[in-house]
C-alpha cells in the first residue's frame, strides 16, 4: 500500500513538473516574442502595460514601422516641434512667387518669376512643372494658358484651381490684377476657363471649403488692398457671390482650411519699399457667416507666404515669408486651432520667401522662393514627433 501510495505521488508530481515546464515555455517564447517586437522599433521600448509604449520622440519613419506590425500608442495624435532638413532635387528653373500645391503626393508649381537679362529684368513665365519625391524627380507638365504670378490656389479633388493673379504682358512685362479664374485637370492635363472674379485681384487667396471656391484679400489693378471676399459653388455656380469681407484688407498672404473653417494668415500693406507686413490672423466661419473672427496672431508679422501655408496633423504651417522688403526669413511656425497658439518649428536651412510648400504624406517639402535672388534649391524636412504624457 505505501508503495502505491508513494508511486501515485511521483506520477503526480512528475506531471505537475512537466505543467510547471510547459508553462515556462509558453511565457518564455511570449516574451521573447513581445522582446523581439519591441526591438524592431527604433527609438521605443515596452512599457508594463500590453501595448509597446513610445519614448518622448520618434520618427514618422518609426511610427510607419510600428504600424505595421500593429503596435499601439497611447496618443494618436502626436505633435512635433524639430524638422530635420535636407536638400532633395532642385527645381528645372530657378523661379518665385509660384502658385503651387500637393495633390495625390506630387507637388505642382505653376508660373512665377524668372531672371531676365533684358528690361523687364524680372519676368512672369506660364511654365508648370511636378515633384515626384518617390522618384526625386522633376517633370514639366502643359504650361498655364498665360504668364502668371501672385494667384490664387485650392484643390479640389483631381483639379486644381487658379484665381487672380499678376499676368504677364506680350512684352514681358506685367499687370496687377486679373478677373480670370483657370482649372487644371491632372487626369486630362488641360487648363479650363471657370467663371471669372467679380473684379480684378492679384495676390489674394483662394481656398475649397466644402463644395465651393472662397477669394478674400488682395489688390485692385491700382495696387490697393482689398477686403472683398467672394465665393463659387463648384455644383451649380455661374457666378461668384459676395460674402463677409475681410477685416484688415491686405495682400500677400496664406491661407488655410481646418475643421470647416478657412483662416488668412499675414500679409502685408502696401508694396515693394513701401509694404508693411502684418502679423493678423483671421478666421471665418461658416455658421457665423457676416464676420470673420479675430485668433492668435503670427509670432512676427509676414507676408509673401500664399504658396508656403499648408495644413498637416491638423495643424497650420507657415514657412518662410518676407518681414520687409527683400528681407527673407527661414521661419517656421505652426497653428494649433484647439489651443489658439502658435509653436516655433526648426527654420529653413536658408531664408526664402515665396517659394511653394506643402505636406506630401508626413514629410515637408519647400521648392525655389526668393532671398536676394531666384531659388532652385528643393528642401526635404522630416518632422520628429513629441507623444502627450501619458
Amino acid at each position: 500500500m505505501k508503495r502505491l501510495i508513494f508511486s501515485r505521488r511521483n506520477r503526480l508530481s512528475q506531471l505537475l513538473s512537466f505543467f510547471l515546464l510547459g508553462v515556462v515555455v509558453v511565457v518564455s517564447l511570449a516574451y521573447g516574442q513581445t522582446l523581439m517586437q519591441a526591438k524592431t522599433l527604433k527609438n521605443f521600448e515596452p512599457s508594463i502595460s500590453v501595448h509597446v509604449q513610445p519614448q518622448k520622440y520618434s520618427t514618422y519613419e518609426d511610427r510607419e514601422n510600428a504600424s505595421a506590425i500593429k503596435v499601439t500608442f497611447d496618443s494618436s495624435s502626436p505633435s512635433f516641434k524639430d524638422i530635420n532638413w535636407s536638400t532633395v532635387a532642385p527645381s528645372p528653373i530657378a523661379r518665385s512667387e509660384a502658385a503651387g500645391v500637393v495633390v495625390d503626393g506630387n507637388l505642382y508649381v505653376f508660373g512665377g518669376y524668372i531672371k531676365s537679362t533684358v528690361k523687364p529684368f524680372t519676368r512672369p513665365i506660364s511654365r508648370a512643372d511636378v515633384y515626384n519625391p518617390t522618384n526625386n524627380t522633376w517633370n514639366r507638365i502643359t504650361d498655364l494658358p498665360n504668364p502668371l504670378t501672385h494667384t490664387g490656389t485650392a484643390v479640389d479633388g483631381r483639379d486644381i484651381y487658379l484665381a487672380g493673379g499678376y499676368p504677364g504682358t506680350p512684352t514681358g512685362g506685367q499687370r496687377f490684377a486679373t478677373r480670370n479664374v483657370w482649372k487644371y485637370n491632372l487626369d486630362t492635363n488641360t487648363w479650363t476657363a471657370m467663371p471669372p472674379l467679380p473684379e480684378a485681384r492679384g495676390s489674394g487667396e483662394l481656398a475649397l471649403l466644402g463644395r465651393e471656391l472662397h477669394f478674400f484679400g488682395g489688390v485692385d489693378a491700382n495696387r490697393v488692398d482689398k477686403e472683398q471676399h467672394w465665393f463659387l459653388s463648384l455644383d451649380s455656380g455661374t457666378s461668384w457671390t459676395p460674402a463677409a469681407p475681410l477685416p484688415n484688407p491686405r495682400s500677400h498672404l496664406g491661407d488655410a482650411v481646418i475643421d470647416g473653417k478657412i483662416y488668412a494668415i499675414g500679409g502685408q500693406h502696401g508694396t515693394d519699399q513701401n509694404l508693411v507686413t502684418q502679423d493678423s490672423v483671421h478666421m471665418w466661419n461658416p455658421a457665423h457667416p457676416e464676420t470673420w473672427t479675430t485668433v492668435a496672431s503670427l509670432p512676427r508679422a509676414r507676408s509673401h507666404i500664399s504658396a508656403a501655408t499648408f495644413v498637416i496633423d491638423n495643424r497650420i504651417i507657415v514657412a518662410g515669408g518676407e518681414i520687409s522688403h527683400g528681407s527673407s526669413v527661414s521661419d517656421v511656425t505652426a497653428y494649433e486651432p484647439l489651443s489658439d497658439t502658435w509653436t516655433v518649428l526648426t527654420p529653413l536651412a536658408a531664408p526664402r520667401h515665396s517659394g511653394v510648400g506643402g505636406n506630401i504624406g508626413d514629410q515637408i517639402f519647400y521648392t525655389t522662393g526668393n532671398n536676394r535672388g531666384m531659388q532652385s534649391t528643393t528642401y526635404k524636412g522630416v518632422p520628429v514627433l513629441i507623444f502627450p504624457a501619458t
